[in-house]
C-alpha cells in the first residue's frame, strides 16, 4: 500500500539532504541536496563515519516507505498542470559531489599549506560540538492555528505534568495516558511514541502533526503542546473520555443506533469532514474507530459531542490534484481507490461516511470485500432497514455513488433534507442561543487589541473548563450556519433574526425601523470583524478558539493563575522575563517580523529595560477590559521575577 519513493537513498550518497519545511502533498517531499562538505562548525563527532552522517541528516526527511502508507500526489489528468508554485517543490537539485571535491583538492593545494593531519585533528575537535536536530526541529516553526503561536515546547513533559501510569489507549508505536498539569489541574490525552519504533514513519508522523497544526474546530480532536526528549516525542491532545463510536454501536440495543441519534451523529461528521475539506485536506482513513466522543457511553447524545481523531493518513490535495496509492481500511474504502491506476480526492471521505452510516443504521457493513465494493452494490433488506425512514435511505444513496460525479460532498450532504430535518426537543433545546448583548462590541474589541494580546487571550481560553465556555460554545455552534468551523460576514446576517445582539431586533419592532437598522448592522458586523492591528484593517472570519477567547468570561480568563501559566508559556528561559530574543528565535508567534516583536515589547515594558516582566504582562492583559478579577492581584505581582526550573507551564485545556 506504499509507493516507490522520488530518489532512492542510495542516489543520495554523499550528499547532505534538507526537508522541506512545508510539506503539503502526501509525496511532495522535497529534497534539497548539497555537497556532504561538512565545515568546522558541522563535522560530526570521532566515532561516527561518513555513513552514519549521512543516514542521521537523511533519516527525517527519507520519502515514505510502503509500511508508513505513503503516497504520491499528482495532478488531475483532466486539467492542464499544477499551478507553477506547487510543482515547483516537488522538483529535485542534485550537486556532484566529485566535481566539488576535486575543487576542495585543488584549493588545498594551493593554500597555507597546512597538512593533512592538522586538518584531520581540527575537523576531530569540532566534531565534538556537532549537535543532532530534534524530530519537532525539522517540522518548521508553523503556529497552531487554535492557539496561534508555536506549540513547541522545549521542557519536560514530567515537569509540568502529573501522568497517569495507567494506559488509556495503545498503539504499534506507543501509548496514550492521562496527564494533569501541575499548575492547574486541567487533564489532557498524552500520546507518548518511541523515536527508535518510528524510524521508518517519521515522515508519516511529520505530516501528522503539521495537519493537526493546521485544525481548530469543535469537531476535531486539538493538538495542544509537544514535547521530545532524547527516545520520545509526547502529542498533548483534548482528552475525549467517551470511547469511540463503535464501542458505542457495541454497547446500544441490537447494535444500531436510533434514526435521531444517528441523524445527529452523521450531522456532526459531516460538518467536521466539511471543515477538513474547506482546508483541502483529505482523511482517508474515516470510521467509527476513529470518532470519538466526549460524553460516556450510558449519557445520550448532543451537540458537539464528537470529535475526528487519527490523522496519520490525511494528506493535503489542492484542487486538480488526485492521490494515487491505496490507503486506509478496506471495508470503508471508495471503489475509485481500489482500481488499478487509482486516482481519487477528497470524495473518498463521504464514501466512507455513508459506510459509517449504513453501520449505525444496521450494526453491519454494506461491503465485504473489494468486489462487492467496485460493484458498489449493496442490501437494504434485513429486518433493521424495515424501520428507517426513506429520506435517510435517500440520504445514504447519494453517499454511496460509485460515480463520484454524482456522489454528495460534505457540503451538499449538510444541506439533505434528512440532516436538515427536525431535531430531538433535547438538541433543540442545546442550539438555543443564549441571550449576549454584547456579542459584536466583545468581538471587536478583540480585533482591536495586539496579535501578542489576542494569542495570550486565545491560550487563557483554552484553560478554561467546558462549563466556563458554554455559553460560548453554544453561541458559536448557533453562528456557524455553513458549518465551516468559521463565523464570517455571511454566517452573522443569516441568523441575525435568531441570536439576540443586545435587544431583539434591536429593540425595533416596526418593519421601517427594522428596515433602517440594516445597513447599520451589516457597518457593525464589518467593524466586528475587522483586524485593525495590522493597519490594514483586513475583514477576515472568527475561528473556533479565537471565539472562545473573545466571549469567554474575561474573569476567568484574566485569574492570576491562569495569567501566570500564560506568562510562563513565553517565558522561556525561565527567568521571569519575556524578551526579544525569546521572542523571535522560538517564532513564538510564527512569521511576525523581528520590528513587529520589537514593537510589542517596547508598547509593555514599563520600566525600559527592554523586556516585560509579570506585573507588566498583567497590566497589558487587564487594559481595556470592562470585568475583571483582581482578586490577589497584589501577592501575584510581588512574587520574585525568578523561578525554579520546575515551575515552568504551559497552555492547557481541560475540556473544550
Amino acid at each position: 500500500m506504499g509507493c516507490e519513493p522520488s530518489k532512492p537513498l542510495s542516489e543520495l550518497s554523499g550528499y547532505r539532504c534538507h526537508c522541506s519545511e512545508n510539506v503539503e502533498t502526501d509525496k511532495k517531499l522535497v529534497v534539497d541536496a548539497e555537497p556532504l562538505v561538512l565545515s568546522h562548525r558541522q563535522q560530526p563527532d570521532d566515532e561516527e563515519s561518513d555513513a552514519d552522517i549521512l543516514m542521521d541528516l537523511s533519516a527525517s526527511c527519507m520519502p515514505p516507505t510502503a509500511d508508513c502508507e505513503g503516497d504520491s500526489t499528482m495532478a488531475n489528468p483532466q486539467d492542464a498542470e499544477l499551478p507553477e508554485d506547487r510543482s515547483a517543490r516537488s522538483e529535485c537539485s542534485f550537486t556532484c559531489r566529485s566535481d566539488v571535491e576535486s575543487s576542495a583538492a585543488s584549493e588545498s593545494s594551493c593554500g597555507s599549506g597546512r597538512s593533512n593531519v592538522s586538518d584531520r585533528s581540527s575537523r576531530s575537535d569540532s566534531r565534538k560540538k556537532h549537535h543532532k536536530l530534534k524530530l519537532v526541529e525539522t517540522m518548521g516553526h508553523m503556529p497552531s492555528a487554535a492557539l496561534q503561536f508555536c506549540i513547541d515546547n522545549p521542557g519536560q513533559l514530567e515537569e509540568l505534568y502529573d501522568m497517569d501510569n495507567k494506559v488509556i489507549g495503545k498503539g504499534s508505536f506507543g501509548k496514550v495516558r492521562v496527564g494533569k498539569l501541575k499548575a492547574t489541574g486541567a487533564i489532557r490525552a498524552v500520546k507518548t511514541m518511541s523515536k527508535e519504533r518510528m524510524k521508518e514513519q517519521t515522515s508519516a508522523l511529520k505530516n501528522e502533526v503539521e495537519i493537526m497544526k493546521i485544525l481548530d474546530h469543535p469537531g476535531v480532536v486539538m493538538l495542544y503542546e509537544i514535547f521530545e526528549d532524547t527516545t520520545r516525542l509526547h502529542l498533548a491532545m483534548e482528552l475525549c473520555n467517551g470511547g469511540d463510536l463503535t464501542r458505542r454501536l457495541n454497547n446500544s440495543r441490537h447494535g444500531i443506533l436510533l434514526e435521531a441519534e444517528a441523524v445527529e451523529v452523521m450531522r456532526q461528521i459531516l460538518g467536521s469532514v466539511h471543515y477538513l475539506h474547506s482546508h483541502h485536506i483529505v482523511h482517508r482513513d474515516l470510521k467509527s474507530d476513529n470518532i470519538l466522543l466526549t460524553v460516556k457511553q450510558t449519557e445520550p447524545l448532543g451537540r458537539h459531542c464528537l470529535r475526528v481523531s487519527d490523522f496519520g493518513l490525511s494528506r493535503l490535495v489542492y484542487k486538480g490534484e488526485v492521490l494515487t496509492s491505496k490507503a486506509g481500511t478496506l471495508t470503508h474504502m471508495a471503489p475509485e481507490m481500489l482500481e488499478a491506476k487509482c486516482a481519487y480526492d477528497h470524495a473518498v471521505d463521504l464514501w466512507a461516511c455513508g459506510v459509517i452510516l449504513y453501520h449505525m443504521l444496521s450494526g453491519q457493513y454494506p461491503f465485504d470485500d473489494e468486489k462487492q465494493i467496485k460493484r458498489a452494490r449493496y442490501m437494504m433488506t434485513a429486518k433493521p432497514w424495515l424501520e428507517v425512514s426513506q429520506p435517510a435511505c435517500a440520504c445514504l444513496d447519494r453517499m454511496l455513488i460509485k460515480k463520484t460525479r454524482f456522489r454528495y460532498s460534505a457540503r451538499k450532504a449538510l444541506q439533505d433534507t434528512w440532516i436538515l430535518g427536525k431535531e430531538s426537543a433535547k438538541i433543540q433545546a442545546q442550539r438555543a442561543p443564549p441571550r449576549r448583548e454584547t456579542l459584536l462590541q466583545d468581538m471587536k474589541r478583540f480585533r482591536s487589541e495586539n496579535r501578542f494580546k489576542r494569542v495570550v487571550m486565545s491560550v487563557a481560553a483554552s484553560m478554561l473548563s467546558k462549563t466556563v465556555t458554554a455559553d460560548s460554545d453554544a453561541m458559536f455552534d448557533f453562528l456557524d450556519v455553513d458549518g465551516d468551523g468559521t463565523i464570517s460576514a455571511k454566517d452573522l446576517k443569516k441568523s441575525a433574526e435568531g441570536v439576540v445582539f443586545g435587544t431583539q431586533d434591536f429593540g425595533m419592532n416596526s418593519n421601517a425601523e427594522k428596515s433602517s437598522t440594516s445597513l447599520l448592522r451589516s457597518a457593525d458586523i464589518k467593524d466586528a470583524l475587522t483586524d485593525t492591528d495590522s493597519g490594514a484593517k483586513v475583514t477576515t472570519a472568527f475561528k473556533y478558539t479565537e471565539f472562545l477567547a473573545a466571549t469567554a468570561d474575561s474573569r476567568k480568563c484574566l485569574a492570576p493563575k491562569v495569567l501566570r501559566a500564560a506568562f510562563n508559556c513565553f517565558d522561556r528561559n525561565q527567568d521571569g522575563f519575556i524578551c526579544l530574543a525569546e521572542m523571535s528565535s522560538g517564532h513564538l508567534l510564527g512569521d511576525l517580523s523581528l520590528e513587529a516583536l520589537a514593537k510589542i515589547i517596547e508598547e509593555n515594558d514599563q520600566d525600559g529595560d527592554n523586556k516585560i516582566n509579570f506585573k507588566e504582562f498583567l497590566d497589558m492583559m487587564r487594559s481595556g477590559c470592562v470585568a475583571t478579577n483582581t482578586t490577589n492581584a497584589t501577592n501575584i505581582i510581588s512574587e520574585p521575577r525568578g523561578r525554579s526550573k520546575h515551575s515552568v507551564v504551559s497552555p492547557v485545556a481541560s475540556e473544550r
